[in-house]
């Protein structure tokens, strides 16, 4: 079991880290997410509403915000997106069980917003 679990989030992190360098153009993932956090807070209203839901605990309402989000697809939204399915990735599987989510949910979530953007994983 903890075999999978492991897979899982090293799937989640490989696509990710993939997305995060194709975007950024050859920059690290590091380097972007520092970006993406010195915008302006109205340019990273999304990301911050996710994260806030994250920390309490209503995992799967944040995701809903974001799927509503990617009905517009945009270079903000995806940064916003890949942000948060790494937050949830770095939770606990206590801290995602108790949220009523799973890693496979993560890679689903993160594989959807792939298919949206048009990014073959």
């Amino acid at each position: 079991m903890s075999y999978h679990y492991d897979w899982i989030m090293r799937q989640i992190e490989i696509i990710a880290a993939t997305l995060a360098y194709i975007l950024s153009k050859k920059k690290t993932h590091i380097t972007a997410a520092y970006e993406a956090s010195a915008l302006p807070s109205g340019e990273n209203a999304l990301y911050l509403q996710l994260a806030a839901l994250v920390r309490q605990g209503r995992v799967c309402q944040a995701e809903d915000i974001l799927f509503d989000a990617l009905e517009e697809p945009s270079d903000l939204v995806l940064d916003a997106a890949l942000r948060f399915y790494e937050d949830l990735n770095a939770l606990s599987d206590d801290t995602l069980e108790a949220a009523n989510f799973s890693r496979q949910e993560i890679l689903e979530g993160l594989q959807n917003v792939c298919q949206i953007f048009g990014i073959p994983v």
